[in-house]
């Protein structure tokens, strides 16, 4: 039986950026092929597949995360900004727009005088490889 949209797997899978490990499934994790558990070209990589296949998928920044995009880096004054924070650089905070939707962003920069977020996806501008292999199809 091979994977198909809609079915629900249990998959295992290592994630580089640059040849360097950034994410490795601890255990095995389930996932519904279309529910957008994952990024697309993965979900779309699982279809076919049989229980104990192994497949490595090789992905442009663009079909992972997107472009790195430096319009999505902004600088906030301090006095703008909430007194009770303590601002450290990596550090990811959410904020809420001005449509209410929450926007998660990493802290950049920090100086006296404002602080530089940044709302791209860390892995933004980035290409992937994954080494993914199907355990189990459990419909």
């Amino acid at each position: 039986m091979s994977a198909k949209m809609g079915d629900t797997v249990k998959v295992q899978y290592t994630a580089k950026a640059n040849n360097e490990v950034i994410y490795s499934t601890p255990e095995p994790v389930m996932l519904k092929i279309g529910n957008k558990e994952v990024i697309e070209a993965f979900e779309h990589a699982l279809i076919g597949m049989k229980e104990g296949d192994h497949k490595m998928l090789a992905l442009s920044s663009d079909q992972a995360f997107g472009p790195y995009l430096k319009e999505l880096v902004m600088s906030v004054e301090r006095e703008k900004l909430p007194k009770d924070i303590n601002f450290q650089v990596g550090n990811i905070l959410q904020l809420k727009q001005e449509d209410g939707f929450p926007l998660l962003v990493t802290i950049k920069e920090v100086s006296d005088k404002a602080i530089t977020f940044d709302a791209n996806h860390p892995l933004a501008g980035k290409d992937l490889t994954f080494d993914i292999q199907l355990l189990n199809i459990v419909v």
